[in-house]
């Protein structure tokens, strides 16, 4: 946690360590918080010490809904977004278009494996079982990949 002398500071999307550092923001008086969750965020209680004192949060890119206070939230459309890159690809004649992803569960990879998925099918194409790679999105998880998959260029 970075906190100036004006109150402001940064709260990392980290599940773990953001009930910690909410308590430093909070602490810190800050005025209000943009939040992109964690994607293994199971609960997001911890902001319940900013949303009752008023203090306004915005949830952006990886949102959860509160479970009784309406939170502001700023999201693209990631389905429309899937949709439309596997799209661009079947236009530069892509015919074997690999999906690889985080954690499903989290609504951002869910909704653009979803447009992925719907793509394919508007064109005629199936999501094959052998093109879907879920992985973790960090540097081992990508490491292992390059190692494990080799493709051919058509």
């Amino acid at each position: 946690t970075r906190t100036t002398s004006s109150g402001t500071g940064w709260m990392s999307s980290g599940s773990s360590s953001s009930v910690i550092r909410g308590g430093t923001m909070y602490n810190s008086r800050v005025d209000g918080l943009l939040v992109s969750l964690a994607c293994d965020t199971c609960s997001i209680e911890h902001l319940d010490m900013f949303l009752n004192k008023g203090i306004p949060v915005v949830m952006f890119d990886r949102i959860r809904e509160h479970t009784t206070i309406p939170i502001t939230s700023v999201v693209i459309d990631n389905r429309q977004a899937g949709y439309d890159a596997v799209e661009h690809l079947i236009h530069q004649g892509c015919r074997r278009i690999m999906f690889v992803s985080d954690n499903p569960a989290c609504y951002v990879y869910a909704e653009r494996y979803e447009g992925y998925r719907q793509a394919l099918k508007d064109h005629g194409m199936t999501a094959e079982k052998e093109y879907i790679f879920i992985t973790r999105l960090d540097c081992l998880s990508t490491n292992m990949f390059n190692k494990n998959r080799a493709f051919r260029a058509n």
